[in-house]
């Protein structure tokens, strides 16, 4: 089956990084260049020259002669993307904090709705999607997007994990209250609890990576894997199939 999302133009780099991201490929899983050129509707050039720019984001390993694994999640990079993301981020609120109209809250409040419609409907991409525009309207008030951006585009380790830990609905009403309660702080203009809340907001990876690792050991660790010849596969379903009936 080709793949069929996003515009050709785009080439096989865009789908092929959004699969890995997203969980619909898994961690760990060898595929063939036969497959991908296949599933991604790709030619050879463009095809190796979207591998190479993945393989420097870390997200895949070339494999002479078979084609390509779908890197672990690297914990320890993992981290190092979060604490990036917490570093800017921090200062973003604080500049926030001191210039952000009932616009900017306005914002905020209509991201609030659209994570409680992802919640509903249990699609645990588009909540996560939801997490980021809330966090990203904090950077656009400030006119740092392009710090959002270039924080995305380094922390696809960190955004694989963020979607492991969201697999129980549970968490994601949590993660919701938190964002309702630094709407709050906002409002009250009490930047000393926004900054409190922000900072648990984000540092809970410290708790969860050994969860994780011990959980999910096959996505972390230097496992050998089946190869796949051909693809039309979501992991990140199958977690929440099994999580169901945990």
């Amino acid at each position: 089956m080709a793949y069929q999302n996003g515009p050709a133009k785009e080439g096989p780099y865009g789908p092929l990084r959004r699969d890995i991201i997203e969980l619909r490929l898994k961690p760990g899983m060898t595929i063939s260049i036969k497959a991908l050129y296949t599933y991604y509707d790709s030619s050879r050039s463009p095809m190796r020259d979207a591998l190479l720019r993945l393989e420097q984001e870390g997200l895949v390993m070339l494999l002479p002669q078979r084609g390509i694994m779908i890197s672990r999640i690297d914990l320890k990079r993992a981290e190092e993307e979060r604490f990036l993301r917490v570093s800017v981020e921090r200062e973003v609120m604080k500049i926030f904090m001191r210039q952000h109209n009932q616009a900017d809250i306005d914002n905020l409040e209509d991201s609030l709705q659209e994570q409680e419609k992802c919640i509903s409907t249990r699609n645990l991409r588009a909540f996560l999607d939801a997490d980021d525009d809330f966090h990203n309207k904090f950077y656009c008030a400030v006119n740092k997007f392009w710090c959002a951006k270039t924080i995305d585009s380094v922390s696809g380790h960190y955004r694989r994990f963020r979607l492991l830990s969201i697999i129980k609905q549970s968490i994601c009403k949590e993660i919701l209250s938190q964002h309702r309660e630094m709407v709050e702080a906002i409002k009250k203009d009490d930047e000393q609890k926004l900054m409190a809340l922000f900072n648990h907001h984000l540092t809970k990876m410290e708790k969860e990576g050994p969860e994780f690792l011990h959980k999910f050991p096959d996505l972390f660790q230097d496992m050998e894997g089946k190869q796949f010849d051909s693809l039309n596969l979501d992991f990140l379903a199958s977690l929440v199939t099994n999580s169901k009936s945990e």
